[in-house]
């Protein structure tokens, strides 16, 4: 009896000291097609600048034909009443520009990105393919620390429990 203190207070100590925040999905961005790029964002990006219909995402780390780089994009909307947009890679220079469907659903103060596969056109006509995919979630250090204790908190019950038996043999 004197141990379900212990372990209560054990149990609530460990749920405070480290707790597993929740986090948006982390997507992978696979431009494929004359020209190749890919970056990660999460999936509820916060913009550096927004306008009406576009939104800015400053110093993404990416690729851009397998080399390492440093770009802006500029995600834009056409209207309200079109479902049409695209994005513009920028390294200091416009590196590309694509059109086709919009990329993200929300206002442009938070933009909500979706996985699927996206058909582009570049400014130049040629075809292009934009794959965003959730990237599988790792479970953080705190996750793992919890899951342990508590299968340890369960063992310790069960063995703990089995203790308390005691079985009473009585002859007639």
């Amino acid at each position: 009896m004197k141990a379900y203190p212990f372990l209560t207070a054990a149990a609530s100590l460990a749920a405070f000291v480290s707790p597993a925040n929740a986090s948006a999905a982390e997507l992978l961005f696979e431009l494929s097609g004359p020209t190749s790029a890919s970056w990660f964002l999460n999936e509820n990006q916060t913009p550096s600048v927004f306008t009406n219909n576009r939104t800015v995402i400053r110093g993404v780390s990416g690729t851009i034909n397998q080399a390492n780089q440093v770009f802006d994009l500029h995600f834009w909307i056409q209207n309200e009443d079109v479902n049409g947009g695209g994005f513009i890679l920028l390294n200091g220079n416009r590196i590309a520009e694509y059109s086709g469907i919009q990329l993200f659903s929300g206002p442009t103060s938070a933009p909500r990105f979706a996985a699927g596969t996206f058909s582009l056109t570049s400014v130049d006509g040629r075809g292009f393919t934009l794959n965003v995919s959730e990237v599988p979630a790792v479970p953080e250090p705190g996750t793992w620390l919890m899951m342990i204790i508590g299968l340890g908190f369960t063992g310790g019950a069960i063995r703990f429990a089995k203790r308390q038996q005691s079985v009473t043999v009585s002859y007639a």
